[in-house]
């Protein structure tokens, strides 16, 4: 969530309504076995009749140079590494198993487009990847983009995006070398070498190709609510200020994405919110019309498209909560549409895809995955159904540039077992193994035991959880437990394989992931009885799952650990808030805990497209919603779970200064001697680290204070 306003901080103060403004504060640096003491500042905020004290409002630095928060973000990590000391020998040790299980030089599938075949590869020791390609006839593997090479000298890098023109032979770029998702556009001639002298600043990283590979459509971003907003249109070679602005989007909480379509023939820009969207075109063949809507934004109504010869097909929750395809001719636009796929109870349409004859669906039947094969309209093949037998198994749509090949590419893993990637001959219904992702250390999935299981919140719904451990680790109540979530934004938190989980699992953890309303596991009413009016379900349930797996014997009452990044921060933090006995300790990424000031203060990126989420609190009822839960807000004197909150700097999503003023708070209103860590990344922003390696650090910091607190830190 969250970004930050680019508005000096004390001119902000002055013009926010319900404010008063206090003195600038001072503050003050203890040694590194104490915390550092973050000066009371007292701000009143005034807002349907109730005044909030913020003493540490003034933590806020919207252009991150100030010389006192910066010298406070610095002391609070020294003090983390000084309370991290007794574990030192541990997190290098975990440091070294989480770098050992990395295939060094892992590679893509390659995959052929037109005359090409692509691939993305790592060298031994390398960070970043190379992106590659060869010539479909034959010949060597030409270099794309070294992103070792292109992050040198850059304290943080992430490439946004790599678009080759249709013919191949331009290459557009976006990369961020801040962590602000603000993406930086420039332009190879791939024959010369050479790079186009322009570059196009603060754009999405999306971009779309015209048929001729003349222009150039990107989308730029509000440098307020870092919001992609403004669709322009470059011709190559020209001034990016002389661009066409070719749509701007007015419309409050909607926000732009774009691309080609999967043919080429369409440049596509999206227009969404929360409950609805809307889908405009331009032909890539004729870049200088101006957009016009496929279906036109209707309330409640979500969809996205694929162009499939004459046809349009759509991917749409009208009239189906969980989705349903429609399809109609390109060429008439007043034609009502008709319906392909009809919705089914207890399933969800997640992706659609044509491959040569068949439609091909990714969906969610009761929460596990499968993939459907339909013949399209006009074909004689047969519908086909690929179900794993693991009901963990995680299916995806993998690379599949050319939909009139009848083969389908996709990604299977489980949280025991390792990616792969499957090709199935739709013709013959037979499958091929093209990649399995190896470790660079021997693993065996068989030494691994995974289940889903439900438990019963305290309302009596059945909440999804999905378990993996060691087979030797007895489940009989003695282990430690980590309980992960999320819950928002109806995302569905996969069991998915993570390497790095294998260090908890091997030292005698239980690892659960609590599927909690908010998310999207059941589908959209799933996801509405965690959000708005009902987001405090997902604070009950997260507390409620703990104690089940504690009382069916996955975890030890005293060894429970609960993990979440973002959202998932604000999980975490608010359910210890309902609960704070419940928990050993606690891990809060990048949380989102200051809820109700975020969303009070239209200045800060991302506030008013959340309204669908959380609620608009410029309304007293849902003022009070978020008024009930918002960690910052509801914390209070008593004892507490070890806390470890990390943060990021140059966060576009979740403002620094709200895990810092909450760590403040929390100190202050302690009364046990656990501690409360803060530890901020000074150079990235809401991922944190981009390279594969050194995205570790924070990974082995995480696991060695988790290790600690619960005595498990000995080498």
């Amino acid at each position: 969530m969250i970004q930050p306003a680019l508005v000096p901080t004390l001119l902000l103060l002055a013009l926010l309504p319900g404010l008063a403004c206090t003195p600038e504060p001072t503050m003050s640096h203890s040694h590194a076995n104490q915390p550092p003491h973050a000066a009371e500042q007292p701000l009143e905020m005034q807002h349907h009749g109730e005044t909030r004290i913020d003493p540490w409002y003034w933590l806020r630095d919207d252009e991150r140079d100030d010389p006192q928060v910066l010298a406070h973000l610095q002391a609070e990590n020294t003090f983390t590494e000084a309370q991290l000391a007794p574990s030192a020998k541990l997190r290098q040790q975990l440091k070294a198993e989480l770098e050992a299980r990395i295939d060094p030089e892992d590679a893509s599938v390659p995959v052929r487009d037109g005359d090409w075949i692509y691939r993305v590869r790592y060298r031994a020791g390398d960070d970043y990847p190379l992106h590659e390609r060869q010539p479909a006839s034959g010949g060597d593997w030409q270099l794309l983009v070294d992103e070792n090479r292109e992050a040198e000298g850059s304290d943080h890098y992430q490439l946004g995006g790599l678009a080759l023109s249709p013919d191949a032979t331009r290459m557009a770029l976006a990369e961020d070398r801040v962590g602000r998702w603000l993406f930086s556009l420039r332009v190879q001639d791939l024959s010369s070498g050479q790079w186009w002298p322009e570059t196009i600043a603060n754009t999405s990283g999306e971009v779309a190709w015209s048929a001729d590979g003349q222009y150039l459509f990107y989308l730029q971003k509000d440098l307020e609510t870092l919001l992609p907003n403004r669709l322009y249109r470059h011709r190559l070679g020209s001034n990016p200020a002389l661009d066409q602005l070719v749509y701007e989007e007015k419309r409050s909480g909607m926000v732009l994405s774009l691309g080609n379509s999967r043919s080429d023939r369409f440049i596509l820009i999206s227009s969404s919110a929360t409950d609805d969207s809307e889908t405009l075109m331009i032909p890539a063949d004729q870049p200088q019309l101006a957009p016009v809507a496929i279906l036109p934004l209707q309330p409640q109504v979500l969809y996205d498209v694929e162009d499939h010869g004459e046809l349009w097909l759509l991917h749409t929750n009208d009239g189906a909560p969980d989705y349903r395809i429609l399809a109609r001719r390109i060429a008439d636009h007043a034609a009502p549409w008709q319906e392909l796929v009809a919705a089914r109870r207890d399933t969800i349409i997640e992706e659609m895809q044509v491959q040569g004859d068949h439609l091909c669906l990714l969906e969610r039947q009761q929460g596990r995955h499968q993939i459907r094969l339909l013949p399209l309209p006009g074909s004689s093949v047969r519908e086909q159904l690929i179900r794993d037998d693991n009901p963990l198994a995680v299916l995806y749509f993998g690379a599949n540039p050319d939909a009139s090949q009848p083969r389908l590419r996709y990604g299977r893993e489980s949280m025991s077992e390792p990616y792969r990637v499957m090709e199935r001959d739709l013709v013959s219904a037979s499958e091929a193994l093209l990649k399995q992702d190896k470790l660079g250390v021997p693993y065996d999935a068989s030494s691994y035991r995974s289940a889903r299981i439900s438990v019963t919140a305290r309302d009596g719904t059945a909440i999804p959880v999905s378990l993996v451990w060691h087979q030797s680790t007895p489940i009989n109540g003695s282990a430690p437990l980590l309980l992960y979530g999320y819950g928002a934004y109806g995302i569905t938190i996969d069991p998915t394989f993570a390497s790095e989980r294998l260090s908890l699992l091997d030292r005698g953890f239980v690892y659960a992931i609590a599927h909690v309303r908010g998310g999207g596991m059941l589908g959209r009413a799933w996801y509405d009885a965690g959000r708005l009016a009902n987001k405090m379900n997902s604070f009950t349930d997260f507390v409620d799952v703990a104690d089940d797996l504690v009382a069916l014997g996955y975890g030890a009452p005293d060894k429970i650990v609960a993990k979440g990044g973002s959202a998932g921060g604000l999980l975490v933090s608010a359910a210890t808030n309902l609960n704070p006995g419940r928990f050993a300790a606690v891990v809060a990424e990048v949380p989102f805990v200051d809820v109700l000031t975020s969303m009070l203060d239209e200045t800060i990126p991302l506030t008013t497209e959340e309204y669908r989420e959380w609620g608009d609190p410029r309304i007293p009822e849902q003022y009070a919603w978020i008024r009930s839960y918002s960690p910052y807000d509801n914390l209070k004197a008593g004892d507490y779970p070890a806390m470890l909150v990390m943060s990021g700097l140059h966060d576009s999503q979740v403002q620094y200064w709200e895990p810092t003023k909450y760590v403040a708070k929390l100190r202050s209103l302690r009364r046990d001697p656990r501690p409360t860590l803060l530890w901020t990344n000074l150079t990235a922003g809401h991922h944190g680290s981009a390279g594969r390696f050194e995205s570790l650090d924070e990974v082995a910091l995480s696991y060695s204070f988790i290790l600690q607190q619960l005595g498990l830190g000995s080498e």
